[in-house]
């Protein structure tokens, strides 16, 4: 895997201030929060609904598909050290804060005699001149954008209808993809874990969950059903994947109602 990342600057002139601070350190900028990252999958096993779910963490900004492969931009705004598992290999993004990093200049004692000093007087002037500047547009930018993702959050239910209509009838991993969705619902909606059970331990997990008791046996019955095209190599027709579909539509829909009823 290969891994690299870009930076949108709010305004013209703070790529000048990152200009003169990349010239001046002749190092590599760590990545910060609000920073897009690029990171290309060189692994075709992998479904989308399988990378949303391994980048859980991070936003997906953009997605493609290549010869052998993906591309990923991800971006977060939560600093912190994050361990990607992607099969036998382990990608590692650390994502640090604009303001800490500020902040870890520490005090160092030196010799007597004064040293000539590594910066120019000019990168000096500069950096003090727009570095204020670019935070306070830094920090605006994140507010609007984090208030915007707030306002438009999307509910479980509706994040399942979005990608289950994103799903292709007849496509190789359709009851897998299917199957993933409607652990994910459940998971979100009852806040459970159940991603890589059986159905007979998912089952036991999801029994004493209200309202989920009046549609066990349902539930059971699609999961089984599900199991059956996806272990056995038994290949499904077209009319019947579009039947566990639709009926796999129902079935959240009428788990939603009784969610909304228990609510109130």
């Amino acid at each position: 895997m290969r891994m690299k990342w870009s930076f949108k600057i709010p305004v013209a002139l703070m790529t000048v201030l990152l200009l003169f601070t990349w010239t001046a350190g002749g190092e590599e900028r760590n990545i910060f929060v609000g920073d897009l990252i690029v990171i290309e999958i060189t692994a075709a096993d992998y479904t989308y609904a399988e990378l949303e779910n391994i980048f859980r963490e991070f936003e997906i900004v953009h997605y493609r598909e290549l010869e052998r492969g993906y591309e990923l931009t991800l971006r977060t705004f939560e600093p912190g050290e994050y361990n990607i598992r992607l099969g036998d290999k382990e990608l590692q993004i650390v994502v640090s804060s604009i303001l800490e990093e500020m902040d870890n200049g520490g005090i160092f004692h030196g010799d007597a005699e004064p040293l000539d000093s590594y910066y120019s007087k000019i990168y000096i002037y500069v950096i003090l001149v727009f570095l204020p500047i670019f935070i306070l547009l830094t920090a605006y930018s994140s507010w609007l954008f984090i208030k915007g993702r707030r306002r438009g959050k999307k509910t479980p239910f509706q994040v399942f209808h979005r990608k289950l209509e994103a799903i292709e009838t007849g496509t190789a991993d359709f009851f897998v993809e299917l199957t993933f969705i409607f652990k994910e619902y459940l998971e979100k909606s009852f806040d459970c874990l159940i991603r890589g059970k059986t159905t007979e331990e998912i089952i036991a997990e999801i029994r004493v969950l209200e309202p989920l008791k009046e549609k066990i046996a349902e539930i059971r019955e699609w999961l089984e059903r599900a199991d059956y095209y996806k272990f056995t190599g038994t290949e499904a027709s077209f009319e019947e994947m579009e039947k566990m579909k639709t009926g796999l539509k129902e079935l959240v829909s009428e788990i939603e109602e009784l969610i909304q009823v228990k609510e109130g």
